[in-house]
């Protein structure tokens, strides 16, 4: 029975898809053995039920011996009551095979199940590795460009301080130098 799993991102199947057909194939062998182990059962009964018949022949061949019926009648019964025993004793060999068959599957069924449990614990542990990766060089990001910010800020800090203290005593010397300029220039026009 060919079967088609979808795959992961990460490589591999999707657990859920396996477990769930290892479950039905489960069901359905368990299904077949409960089946066969039933009817394993019913020719066991009917064997039991033909030895018995064949128990109850074996009476009546000696009733029959002792009422004058002919030997040969006797064991073309017999005959015919082993021939049928025969006949149940090699089904219910085949049935006993079966059964074997059936369990020898149930076991590498079992072995599927715990490959997959162990292959989806070892995908966990990766997964769980490199989400734990991810998070520290996260984390070491988000501290540099912390560090970055702060720096950024406290130069801006400094820069911004700067330009208040010009704000604050502005240098005009160059004004009053010009008007003093301006006023000899002017002076000098008048003469």
């Amino acid at each position: 029975m060919a079967v088609s799993f979808k795959k992961c991102m990460f490589g591999g199947f999707y657990p859920e898809d396996v477990i769930a057909y290892i479950d039905k194939t489960a069901k359905e062998t368990q299904a077949q053995i409960a089946a066969l182990s039933e009817e394993n059962e019913g020719l066991q009964r009917n064997n039991r039920e033909m030895r018995s018949e064949l128990d109850m022949l074996r009476q009546q061949s000696a009733e029959h011996d002792r009422e004058t019926l002919t030997a040969a009648e006797l064991r073309k019964q017999l005959d015919a009551a082993q021939e049928k025993l025969q006949m149940l004793e090699e089904e219910a060999a085949m049935l006993r095979t079966q059964s074997q068959d059936y369990q020898s599957l149930k076991e590498h069924i079992a072995d599927i199940e715990i490959n997959a449990h162990r292959r989806t614990e070892e995908f966990r542990a990766a997964t769980v590795a490199q989400m734990q990766e991810i998070v520290n060089k996260q984390r070491n990001w988000c501290y540099e460009m912390k560090t970055k910010y702060l720096s950024v800020t406290e130069q801006f800090s400094q820069k911004l301080q700067q330009a208040q203290e010009v704000l604050d005593h502005p240098d005009i010397s160059g004004f009053t130098e010009m008007e003093e300029s301006l006023y000899d220039l002017e002076s000098n026009l008048s003469h």
